[in-house]
């Protein structure tokens, strides 16, 4: 079924069509014709006036925060801080296809209009011709920036894991040393150890406690023998 032949069979019996999507979440029809039907309904209607919302191209739109910044309070702030650039991300410099977009801010995007009666809330949407391609755009970029700060994370964890391998490695060979050996409670062994190696401070405080036990184990079966 053709909506032409709808909206024909309407118009037949005198009655005026309104061609709508609606909206469920807000409530509200969005009108899907023209603007010169939009103002035609308008008067049938009866309205006397049409609400206009402009939605303005602003600079933040070209940014992204951070992971960070977003869980950042205001209480996590240090005093006195009130730049929070470092925690923005500019996206036209990781897709430098946004930078022709700038000259538009400032400028309106999108336009809203609204023609409220008693019953219902009746919307129609103008977009500027350039709205749609800044919005893939700016997609784009924001695919770009998550992936790497991906790709960062994973590299952080790499460098992580292989710090520890390396503190898990000097930790076992200080098993070996006589004087550790001579140790007979683990707290006093994770003492001696911190002391020879500070940077054990920066282990899992599980995996640190896991390995100090073991070693505790095998100095105990080593005396065994």
């Amino acid at each position: 079924m053709k909506l032409e032949s709808i909206v024909a069979k309407i118009k037949a019996t005198g009655l005026h069509p309104i061609p709508v999507d609606y909206r469920e979440n807000s409530g509200s029809y969005n009108f899907t014709g023209t603007f010169e039907e939009f103002a035609e309904t308008a008067k049938v209607l009866g309205a006397n006036a049409i609400l206009v919302a402009i939605s303005t191209l602003e600079e933040e739109y070209f940014f992204a925060e951070t992971e960070e910044s977003e869980e950042e309070t205001d209480d996590d702030k240090p005093a006195g801080n009130l730049d929070d650039d470092d925690s923005k991300i500019d996206l036209s410099a990781v897709h430098p296809a946004l930078k022709e977009f700038k000259k538009y801010i400032g400028d309106g995007y999108t336009a809203t209009m609204t023609v409220k009666t008693p019953t219902l809330s009746l919307e129609y949407v103008i977009n500027e011709e350039w709205a749609a391609a800044f919005a893939e755009e700016q997609e784009k970029a924001k695919e770009k920036v998550e992936g790497n700060i991906e790709k960062a994370r994973e590299k952080s964890e790499a460098q992580r894991r292989a710090k520890q391998t390396e503190l898990l490695r000097r930790l076992k060979d200080l098993s070996r040393d006589s004087a550790m050996n001579q140790i007979t409670t683990q707290r006093a062994m994770r003492v001696f150890a911190l002391e020879k190696i500070p940077e054990l401070a920066e282990l899992d405080e599980h995996v640190f406690t896991m390995e100090i036990q073991r070693i505790s184990d095998l100095i105990q079966i080593r005396k065994k023998k």
